[in-house]
């Protein structure tokens, strides 16, 4: 909450320094013999810098409304009033108006769009990465907490798994002390075992008992369910473009699950 309060004032301080410079550079065109409606064009500038930093519409929307006003306060006749001798000066500023918000807008979503892009981006070379170091893993337990810091790396938030033991029935949980402030959240693993047995997703943002907490899925393998992926959501659910690389996650994860339980099942790689 201080983070945010913390941006916001500082943006608003980066609103009113850009506008001032803007009105200062503005000035000085004035005194050299620009037209004022050159003079706008340097506020026009101003705003569109001002999306660029700040990456927010309604500061931009504000700073158009605010340059406006000192436009006319500034350079239009009668000077240092905010009335309007010569109709064509309205036009001009309604003009300036459209052009600062459409070109805010156009930029604000293209800030999103890169955003977006480079969140892409990492998360494909993560997923890649995890994929490349399920190859040569083995051992369960291994393969078991490889997945749950995985899951983490890509979502923040804690992970759970349990491995299927016979029909209905799971392991204790696999999880990581670290990425926990209390594991008594992990609670029981009813829902799990519901999971399990339905080899469907449950809990938090699932038609099934969403108001739980965790949100579990199934890690499937060839034809059968070889456990269940718990993730805290805090009743949030899973969001949608989180979803194919979670399960990109679990499909992986439930390869190397069968090719490590298909290799304990080997006769000579019995105890």
């Amino acid at each position: 909450m201080k983070g945010r309060k913390g941006a916001g004032v500082k943006n608003l301080a980066k609103s009113a320094l850009i506008v001032g410079l803007c009105t200062l550079l503005a000035l000085a065109l004035r005194e050299l013999g620009a037209r004022p409606e050159n003079c706008l064009m340097v506020y026009l500038t101003g705003v569109i810098i001002l999306t660029i930093e700040t990456q927010g519409y309604l500061l931009s929307l504000a700073a158009s409304l605010l340059s406006v006003a000192l436009f006319n306060f500034l350079f239009t006749e009668p000077l240092y009033t905010l009335r309007v001798s010569d109709p064509n000066q309205l036009l001009t500023m309604g003009v300036f108006l459209v052009i600062a918000l459409l070109t805010s807008m156009l930029v604000t979503r293209l800030q999103a769009q890169i955003v977006l892009a480079d969140r892409l981006v990492r998360r494909t070379q993560a997923l890649f990465e995890i994929s490349s170091g399920y190859l040569n893993l083995s051992g369960l337990e291994n393969i078991l907490y490889y997945g749950v810091r995985s899951m983490y790396g890509l979502r923040g938030e804690p992970c759970v798994v349990y491995v299927a033991e016979g029909p209905g029935a799971l392991s204790r949980p696999y999880y990581v002390a670290a990425q926990y402030e209390d594991t008594g959240v992990i609670g029981a693993d009813t829902l799990a075992k519901w999971c399990y047995v339905n080899n469907t997703p449950c809990g938090a943002g699932t038609a099934f008992y969403s108001e739980d907490a965790w949100s579990y899925l199934p890690i499937k393998g060839t034809g059968r369910v070889l456990g269940v992926m718990g993730i805290l959501c805090q009743n949030k659910g899973i969001e949608e473009d989180q979803r194919v690389y979670i399960g990109t996650i679990l499909s992986q994860m439930g390869l190397a699950l069968e090719r490590e339980l298909g290799a304990e099942s080997e006769p000579g790689n019995r105890a």
